[in-house]
């Protein structure tokens, strides 16, 4: 058995000054069995006395395809079937977080209902463009088709999908259809998107 007690303090930037002032005065002269452990998703909101106190380590996103891998896992253990495309769109909104990921993948579960959960499914649990939208937009840039690509957005604009969101799928398919002309072995990752 280990003579430290560790203390956790989650989301450490979501403290008052008063709060921080506290933790300062702990961490300046912290008592000889304690372990502070503070945790942070907006290191910028942590005031420079407190981070100048603390040993520093930053967490990479876990790669999509381990997040890939670990929604299948749970869907097989909870009896639910995904395709490739639905795996492939939690697994992006997920955006590196297994939390994220098993929440969606939870709330899916529970709303819609079938054992077999398709793409078209999550496409509409996400708000989620439309493939053929996004196609649209990434073959328009290609031909250098202004109208058609204002269109396309204008087309986003009116079925109320965020930008931003649609912005990532054209970057993303974009990537991956370049990858494919370079890599012509990355069909396979190409076709769940």
């Amino acid at each position: 058995q280990s003579p430290y007690k560790v203390y956790v303090v989650d989301e450490v930037h979501m403290l008052t000054k008063e709060a921080f002032n506290a933790l300062l005065k702990t961490l300046e002269e912290p008592p000889k069995h304690a372990i502070f452990i503070l945790a942070t998703t907006e290191l910028n909101k942590v005031p420079d006395t407190i981070i100048s106190r603390c040993q520093h380590f930053v967490f990479r996103k876990v790669p999509e395809s381990i997040i890939r891998s670990s929604i299948l896992e749970i869907a097989k253990k909870e009896g639910f079937k995904l395709d490739d495309e639905a795996v492939g769109l939690i697994a992006l909104f997920a955006d590196g977080s297994f939390r994220d990921a098993q929440c969606m993948l939870d709330q899916i579960f529970s709303l819609v209902g079938e054992k077999t959960i398709t793409g078209e499914k999550v496409r509409e649990f996400l708000a989620a463009p439309a493939k053929n939208l996004v196609d649209n937009l990434i073959s328009s840039i290609f031909e250098k088709n202004i109208g058609k690509g204002l269109a396309v957005i204008d087309e986003a604009v009116k079925q109320g999908i965020e930008i931003k969101l649609f912005l990532k799928f054209v970057l993303r398919n974009s990537r991956l259809i370049l990858l494919l002309q370079m890599a012509p072995n990355m069909e396979k990752e190409m076709e769940s998107f």
